[in-house]
């Protein structure tokens, strides 16, 4: 019996959630899991539903997630910290948290997965710092080793399954980066097809890059560990170094039966494409204006009038009836700087 999406074919439940149209929300199925954090909130808004938790899974340590200050774009996790005494074992040492969900079983064997997310680094990736992990599950990294972006599945039987980025584009600092990592395990290694893809890109990018591929050992992604727990952003188990910078939008697809949560390079494109609105910071501009404000005696009517000159002088607005309050407007002088006020009354 399947457990999870029939992938084909499935358009995302709201285009609201990712800021994007009808259209290019059904260029891509539906995500199992998903975290866009809308309102500084930890809901699961892909088809399993649930809520996340900002939390911290080693003992003793109070290091957890944030909203809070110092974040250029609301809604988004910041986890900007000290790194002193991370990424050791010794006792107190600073040991970040993550945001933790509980999927359940549905993604304890799957045939293929696809993961994709957004991270902004305030520092260099280093030992093996961490985005999305499942304990020995499946872990999406940035390795010091290699200096490169890793996506590694872990198999009591199979061992260590793991594919690598051709270069260091994840170590770019202060810059919202998309990636995205795909497994097939329906695709055999003796097919001449590779069953595994990862692929970034910037805000400012043409498109979605297809940085490397690779086929590896055929295998279910299955959880020999039996930790049902998924962590997005710091994990410092062993000697790893924790992730450092903000974490947006990350998805899950998988499916149970076929390949298709190993999404194609179009959905992908179109999951890039749709997000990006979310990263890019709106312009704007500031103009000048007046605020006029005076007593308002009961009784008497109120005549706001503007003058450029301080010799012609035209109404603006409508008469205003004091009610024995304050009587306050605002007026644009965007279009004209040098722009005066009075106010006559009368009974």
């Amino acid at each position: 019996m399947r457990r999870k999406l029939l992938l084909i074919g499935m358009g995302i439940c709201s285009a609201s959630i990712l800021g994007a149209s009808a259209a290019q929300a059904q260029e891509f199925p539906q995500p199992l899991i998903e975290f866009t954090f809308e309102g500084e909130s930890l809901a699961n808004t892909g088809s399993l539903g649930g809520e996340g938790v900002f939390d911290n899974p080693l003992d003793g340590h109070d290091r957890v997630p944030e909203f809070g200050p110092g974040v250029l774009l609301p809604g988004k996790i910041s986890m900007v910290q000290d790194t002193a005494g991370m990424g050791t074992q010794a006792p107190g040492g600073d040991r970040a948290g993550a945001l933790l969900y509980e999927p359940g079983p549905v993604l304890d064997e799957v045939e293929s997965i696809t993961i994709t997310g957004w991270f902004n680094t305030s520092e260099l990736f280093d030992h093996n710092a961490m985005l999305v992990t499942r304990s020995e599950h499946f872990w999406i990294i940035g390795r010091s080793a290699t200096g490169r972006f890793a996506l590694q599945f872990t198999d009591e039987d199979i061992g260590v399954r793991r594919l690598e980025s051709e270069t260091a584009w994840h170590q770019e600092r202060d810059q919202w980066t998309f990636f995205a990592v795909t497994f097939d395990n329906t695709i055999s290694i003796f097919d001449e097809e590779p069953n595994a893809r990862v692929y970034y890109a910037y805000l400012n990018s043409d498109d979605v890059i297809l940085d490397n591929v690779a086929s590896l050992d055929n295998g279910t992604v299955r959880n020999d560990q039996n930790v049902d727990a998924i962590a997005i952003g710091n994990v410092t188990q062993f000697f790893h170094r924790p992730f450092d910078g903000r974490i947006a939008n990350v998805r899950v697809f998988a499916s149970d039966s076929d390949g298709s949560g190993a999404l194609s390079e179009a959905e992908i494109q179109a999951i890039w494409e749709a997000d990006r609105p979310d990263f890019i910071p709106v312009e704007t501009e500031i103009f000048t204006a007046v605020e006029v404000a005076f007593d308002g005696e009961t009784g008497r009517v109120y005549q706001i009038e503007s003058s450029t000159d301080l010799e012609s002088w035209q109404p603006v607005g409508e008469m205003i009836e004091g009610q024995g309050e304050a009587i306050q407007r605002l007026f644009s002088t965007q279009d004209e700087p040098r722009r005066f006020f009075r106010v006559l009354g009368s009974d």
